[in-house]
C-alpha cells in the first residue's frame, strides 16, 4: 500500500492531468447549452422549427464534441430536417459522421414519404439529395465509408423508436402535387391560378392548403409498420449499390 505522502503525490498528479480536461468539458457543455435549449424549445412546440435549424447551423467547432453527444442521445426526437441540417453543419469537420446522419435523416424522410397517399412527395427526398450534394458526392467517392455510414444509420434507426408527430406528417404530405393543386384552388398562391402557370414558376413559394383532416392525405396507422420496413429496404438497396462499387 502506498504511504500517505506518495498517495497525495499521485492524487495531485492525477488532478493536474485531468482537471483541465474536466474544466474544458464543463465549459464546452455550458457553451453548448443555449443551442440545446433552442432545439428543445422547438421540439416541445414552444418555438418554430426555424429556431432549431439556426441553432444547429450556429454551433461553434469548439462546442461540437459536447453538442454531438447530446444530439446523438436526442436525435430520435427530431424530424428529418434537423438531422439533415446537422449533417450539413458537421461535414467540414467530420465527413463520416455527416454521412451517418445524412442516411439516418434520409431513412426517416423515406418513412414519412411512404406514409403519404400522394407519392409525389418523394420529390422532397430528391431535393434533399440535391441540397446535400457534397455529402452525396462523398458517399459516392468513398463507397466503403458510405456503406458503413448507411449501416450505422439503419442500426441507429432500428434501435430508436420514431416519435410520431401527426401534424408534422400531415404538413409534409400536403407538399405534393395534390396539395399544390388544392392550394391553387383555394387561392393561396398569389399570381398563380392554374397548374400550367405553376409549372412556369418552379421557384414560387406554395403555401399549404387548408384541409379538414388527415384522412385522404395520410395512410392509416396499420400501414406504418410496412412503411418503416420499406424505408429500411430502400436504404439497404443504396448500401448494396455502394458496396458493389468497391
Amino acid at each position: 500500500m502506498l504511504s500517505s505522502p506518495v498517495r497525495i503525490l499521485v492524487l495531485a498528479v492525477f488532478l493536474a492531468a485531468t482537471l483541465p480536461v474536466a474544466l474544458a468539458s464543463a465549459q464546452a457543455e455550458r457553451f453548448a447549452a443555449p443551442f440545446i435549449d433552442a432545439i428543445d424549445s422547438t421540439l416541445t412546440g414552444e418555438q418554430p422549427p426555424d429556431l432549431a435549424l439556426d441553432a444547429i447551423r450556429g454551433v461553434p467547432d469548439e462546442v461540437l464534441p459536447a453538442f454531438d453527444q447530446w444530439f446523438g442521445e436526442n436525435a430520435h426526437r427530431m424530424p428529418p430536417i434537423y438531422l439533415f441540417t446537422y449533417a450539413d453543419r458537421i461535414y467540414p469537420v467530420d465527413q463520416v459522421q455527416a454521412a451517418r446522419w445524412f442516411f439516418a435523416g434520409r431513412t426517416r424522410l423515406l418513412y414519412d414519404a411512404l406514409r403519404c397517399r400522394d407519392t409525389s412527395v418523394f420529390e422532397r427526398v430528391a431535393e434533399v439529395d440535391s441540397v446535400l450534394a457534397t455529402i452525396v458526392a462523398f458517399v459516392q467517392d468513398n463507397p466503403a465509408e458510405g456503406a458503413a455510414a448507411g449501416k450505422w444509420a439503419l442500426k441507429w434507426d432500428s434501435t430508436h423508436d420514431v416519435i410520431e408527430r401527426p401534424d408534422a406528417l400531415l404538413r409534409f404530405c400536403l407538399t405534393g402535387i395534390r396539395g399544390r393543386r388544392l392550394a391553387i384552388q383555394q387561392g393561396k398562391v398569389e399570381g398563380v391560378t392554374r397548374e400550367a402557370d405553376l409549372a412556369k414558376h418552379p421557384g414560387i413559394h406554395i403555401p399549404l392548403p387548408d384541409v379538414d383532416s388527415a384522412q385522404g392525405w395520410v395512410q392509416p396507422k396499420s400501414a406504418y409498420p410496412k412503411a418503416r420496413g420499406d424505408s429500411f429496404m430502400i436504404t439497404q438497396r443504396v448500401i448494396d449499390q455502394l458496396v458493389s462499387r468497391r
